[in-house]
């Protein structure tokens, strides 16, 4: 019923939660509420869990800086906070466009994505924690996040997204990548974002 590959994943998800603890950012633990978020990118109609109505806290992302995703921005983000939420998602795999030339993702240069930072997720700083642009473990990703903290020296940035693809059996490389980000943003916290 259940492949071997999806058990070997939520094996592997478990170990990551146990030995990155220290480096994935969490938010503030309540033993009511021991589970943690997933991210679906399609359109999800129900869920389900123990726990009843309110028990889920929605995290807003800010996906990219087209018309078609900053309308309603604003709204929607505060109304995120006011019903709890604590952190704010900066852009989807901006740099993956300019690595890879396919244009699915967010697709902005450093200076583009730190210049609609500043208008539409810098002014939520005072009320939430501010989540980098989550960007991806291609080649080219660390550069571009070292030219986006460079252009947006003076910005809110307090924990970095990174959505990390591979297989499942390849924990090493996890760890090697996620050392090399370490030296980059020195005592940031990270968060998984995508796995």
């Amino acid at each position: 019923m259940f492949s071997r590959l999806f058990f070997i994943s939520c094996f592997l998800l478990g170990v990551l939660h146990v030995v990155l603890a220290t480096t994935i950012h969490r938010p503030p633990y309540d033993p009511s509420k021991n589970k943690r978020g997933l991210t679906f990118s399609t359109p999800t109609t129900w869920i389900q869990g123990f726990c009843g109505d309110g028990c889920l806290t929605y995290i807003p992302m800010l996906w990219g800086a087209s018309p078609g995703n900053v309308n309603g921005w604003k709204k929607r983000a505060q109304d995120s906070i006011n019903k709890g939420a604590n952190h704010i998602l900066g852009f989807n795999e901006p740099d993956l466009c300019f690595i890879t030339g396919t244009y699915t993702q967010a697709c902005m240069t450093p200076q583009d994505a730190a210049n609609a930072w500043r208008q539409h997720i810098q002014p939520l700083g005072k009320q939430a924690w501010l989540v980098s642009p989550a960007i991806t473990n291609a080649d080219g990703s660390f550069k571009w996040l070292r030219d986006f903290l460079a252009a947006c020296h003076d910005c809110q940035v307090d924990t970095i997204a990174v959505n990390w693809y591979d297989t499942a059996n390849n924990f090493g490389y996890l760890q090697s990548f996620l050392q090399s980000l370490k030296s980059i943003i020195g005592n940031k916290n990270i968060w998984l974002t995508e796995v």
